[in-house]
């Protein structure tokens, strides 16, 4: 996969609805056939990770305490914008549709470092949407307290 043209990425993001859903299809498409899930995941979660790092953001886009009520990623994508809690959501929906066999799951995490809370996806031990760096490994980060967890597949069948 080419280099993700940021400046490309940001302005998806001002489109319309139904731009956004088709330029994210072609990204999930695009990434499908570019990466072995097994040999490529620091790529693949670097470039889902770039992706979602330009969604404009806002201060709350979903209630974290109610599981039930997170949107889906075609509902994330439709209103165009994420939180520090919908943009881990959304990040763990799209590892878990390039590969529904993974690992993967999304938690509420507090971060003593920075004294914020927010969400994070994991697939295994790495993670992504962290304010430390683009992609960590959870064991080490010892700032970062799990307050709940929920394995995507969870939240797949509770928002259907």
């Amino acid at each position: 996969m080419e280099q993700l043209n940021i400046s490309q990425l940001r302005n998806l993001w001002l489109r319309s609805p139904d731009e956004r859903l088709a330029g994210w299809r072609e990204f999930r498409i695009e990434l499908q056939s570019e990466y072995d899930c097994e040999r490529d995941a620091l790529s693949l979660l670097g470039a889902i990770s770039t992706w979602w790092q330009q969604a404009p953001i806002v201060s709350v886009a979903l209630d974290p305490f109610n599981p039930k009520s997170w949107p889906t990623v075609w509902e994330i994508i439709h209103q165009g914008e994420c939180c520090k809690y919908s943009r881990g959501l959304a990040m763990a929906y799209n590892i878990h549709y390039i590969d529904p066999e993974a690992d993967v799951a999304v938690h509420r995490v507090y971060d003593h470092q920075y004294g914020d809370e927010y969400m994070i996806a994991t697939w295994g031990s790495l993670a992504v949407n962290s304010q430390h760096k683009q992609i960590i490994n959870l064991h080490d980060v010892e700032s970062i307290e799990i307050r709940e967890s929920f394995p995507i597949d969870l939240c797949l069948l509770q928002n259907q």
